[in-house]
């Protein structure tokens, strides 16, 4: 595969990008966009994923985000169905991150939400992180648990990523007003309420939080 990694590191900010899946037969491939810290504190790291899973022609892409806190070996996995077909164009896919709220969203529409608060603790992802983008082989677990590897027959894979947005504070620098800005962003608005409840309800596929057969003891923003 190949990757991108941002020149510089962040703390807190507003991270995005248009990007086109591949097209056609792609089971097994995973495109990712993320921010990651993982280089600096490998045992400690924080990690927020845009994931997003190869499929069979014709079948709707799954997107799967995951948010790791302080090197917590447990991912928080929720997985989404794409109302759209990403490969045909360009989609925004961002991550709002700050010490009130991490935000992913699709086109503007928030997907997910995760407020920060006593129960998280040292988990909520809160050092330093830089920006990433990478294609992979996923064989082994991204489609169908795995049962459906990357065919190299169908090669190339190709994602496309244009327009990268990366406004945050950068670390050891003074933040300008739009960082602090970003920063000051404590919760969604009334029609971001509503669009986040609509994409749970209609494509949400599976959370972390009822998966009992995984965590038996359920993760306390869960309760």
């Amino acid at each position: 595969g190949s990757g991108i990694e941002s020149i510089h590191t962040y703390f807190y900010g507003f991270f995005s990008a248009l990007i086109k899946l591949p097209a056609s037969y792609s089971a097994g491939v995973v495109t990712a966009f993320y921010i990651s810290n993982y280089d600096t504190f490998p045992h400690i790291h924080d990690e927020v994923d845009f994931e997003f899973l190869g499929v069979a022609a014709g079948t709707p892409y799954l997107l799967q985000t995951n948010i790791y806190g302080d090197g917590s070996a447990k991912g928080r996995e929720e997985r989404i169905n794409l109302w759209f077909d990403a490969t045909a164009d360009f989609h925004r896919y961002s991550i709002l991150w700050n010490s009130y709220q991490l935000v992913f969203f699709i086109d503007d529409i928030p997907i997910r939400r995760m407020a920060r608060s006593g129960e998280l603790g040292h988990q909520y992802p809160s050092k330093p992180m830089k920006a990433y983008s990478s294609i992979w082989d996923g064989s082994n677990w991204a489609t169908d648990g795995g049962h459906s590897p990357v065919n190299y027959a169908y090669g190339p894979f190709v994602a496309s990523f244009t327009d990268l947005k990366l406004q945050g504070c950068e670390e050891g620098s003074i933040c300008s007003e739009q960082q602090n800005e970003i920063s000051s962003i404590r919760d969604l608005t009334e029609q971001q309420k509503n669009d986040l409840a609509w994409v749970r309800e209609n494509h949400l596929t599976y959370t972390y939080c009822n998966d009992r057969q995984r965590y038996p003891i359920p993760f306390p923003e869960c309760s």
